[in-house]
């Protein structure tokens, strides 16, 4: 059967089987006494008949799931591995959303534009207009990376300041 829209499968698009790897999705039945089951089913299995892992019982996998995670979070040497992880992707988002970034990309808008100013001179087209608009990019460009080294001297200093100590 379909799995009903109205349950919870709380571990939909996270599990795959142990023997063909494919993905485990939820399902459901009819008992005999028209009683609601729901279960976690090799998609391999349902849909092709090509695995013999047997469907598990929703209830027994997530109970499986949570009690090994409650066990991984008692251990104090996997909630610091799991905090320096934390720490390492809050630092690549806010490097990657930073100012430093945002400087990055325009650095990149000056330069690809220059290149084609420069590109037009090349080809014989030099005009007071072109060699003042190659002047303005040149000043943006020398402007830019003054202020990417100031940014990345900062993101520097501030990489040297986290060290969290938990008592």
């Amino acid at each position: 059967g379909a799995p009903s829209r109205n349950v919870d499968f709380m571990l939909k698009d996270k599990v795959y089987c142990g023997l063909c790897g494919m993905r485990i999705n939820g399902d459901s039945g009819t008992s005999h006494t028209g009683a609601k089951k729901y279960y976690y089913t090799c998609s391999n299995k349902k849909r092709f008949r090509k695995c013999d892992k047997a469907s598990i019982k929703k209830e027994e996998l997530e109970k499986i799931v949570i009690d090994e995670t409650v066990k991984l979070l008692s251990d104090p040497e996997n909630i610091s591995k799991i905090a320096d992880e934390i720490i390492a992707l809050h630092s690549q988002i806010t490097r990657e959303q930073s100012v430093l970034h945002l400087l990055q990309d325009e650095r990149a808008k000056i330069q690809t534009t220059l290149n084609n100013v420069m590109r037009a001179i090349e080809e014989g087209i030099l005009t007071p207009t072109t060699k003042a608009r190659m002047n303005e990019l040149e000043n943006s460009l020398a402007d830019i990376n003054i202020k990417i080294s100031a940014e990345e001297a900062k993101l520097e200093s501030h990489d040297k300041m986290i060290d969290i100590q938990i008592p």
